[in-house]
This record gives C-alpha cells, sequence and structure tokens, in this order.
C-alpha cells in the first residue's frame, strides 16, 4: 500500500510546479475522488480544462470520474 497523503502532495507540488502538466493533476484527482474528495478533485479538472479548452481529454476524464 502506498501512502495517499503522500503521493497527493507531490501531485500538489508538481502541478503547483506547472500547472499544465496534465497526467499529475488528473493523477491527483483520481486519488482526491478515492479519499472522498470530489469536489477538490472536480475543480482541479475543470481548472485544467479552463486552461485548454481544447484538451478533449479533460472532459473524458470527468466523465470517467464522475459519470457525467
Amino acid at each position: 500500500q502506498g501512502k495517499p497523503e503522500e503521493a497527493a502532495e507531490q501531485y500538489r507540488i508538481a502541478v503547483r510546479s506547472n500547472p499544465d502538466y496534465y497526467q499529475a493533476r488528473l493523477a491527483l484527482a483520481e486519488l482526491l475522488v478515492e479519499q472522498g474528495k470530489r469536489d477538490e478533485a472536480r475543480a482541479l479538472l475543470r481548472e485544467a480544462e479552463q486552461r485548454n479548452p481544447e484538451f478533449a481529454q479533460v472532459r473524458q476524464d470527468v466523465a470517467r470520474l464522475f459519470g457525467r
């Protein structure tokens, strides 16, 4: 078993360092969903979509994580 809080912090650091680093943002969102922090996860992906509205992968990941 990994340490989710440590992993979350590393992903947060990566996203702060490079807000366009989508894979880190997605990994953090997935971890947050697992922890029941759906609002925070949704906000992370919403921000990614705002930063790059043409990036269709964000919408697919939102649908996968949140069922819409």
